[in-house]
C-alpha cells in the first residue's frame, strides 16, 4: 500500500473571488519543509524545498517560504505545534490547514492570518 502524502495548506486572501493566482493559496508536502524561523515577534516563516510538479503545475523555486502572523509571545508554542503537525499522523484527506484566511481556519488560535508566500526571486530582492 502506498503511503499517503501529508500536506500543509495556506491561503492568504479573504474572499474566494481573490483566490485566483499562484500567490493566493498553496499546499506544501510536509516532507519538503526544512524549518521554521521567526521574522518578528508576530511573524513566523515556514521554509520548504523546491516542490517541482510534473504535468503542468506551478514549479516552485528552491528556498520557498510562507509567512504566517501569530499573536505576540506565542512563537515557541506555534513552532512546537507546527513540528507536531509535521511529524504527526496523516489525516483522512492528507491535508492540515495551517492558515486559511477565507474560512478563518487556523492550526492554532495563536495563528492570526497567512501573511505571504515568497519564492527565491522575491527573497533575493528582499535581502539586497
Amino acid at each position: 500500500m502506498k503511503a499517503r502524502v501529508h500536506f500543509f495548506y495556506f491561503r492568504t486572501v479573504s474572499t474566494i473571488g481573490d483566490d485566483d493566482t499562484n500567490d493566493d493559496s498553496i499546499m506544501v508536502p510536509v516532507d519538503k519543509i526544512t524549518g521554521f524561523t521567526q521574522k518578528s515577534d508576530t511573524t513566523l516563516e515556514i521554509w520548504f524545498k523546491n516542490v517541482s510538479s510534473s504535468g503542468g503545475g506551478m514549479p516552485m523555486r528552491p528556498n520557498n517560504m510562507v509567512r504566517i502572523n501569530i499573536k505576540s509571545g506565542t512563537r515557541n508554542a506555534v513552532m512546537a505545534l507546527l513540528a507536531a503537525a509535521t511529524n504527526g499522523p496523516v489525516h483522512t484527506d492528507g491535508i492540515t490547514i495551517v492558515a486559511d484566511d477565507i474560512t478563518s481556519t487556523y492550526l492554532s488560535t495563536d495563528i492570526t492570518s497567512c501573511n505571504v508566500f515568497l519564492t527565491q526571486t522575491l527573497l533575493s530582492d528582499e535581502t539586497t
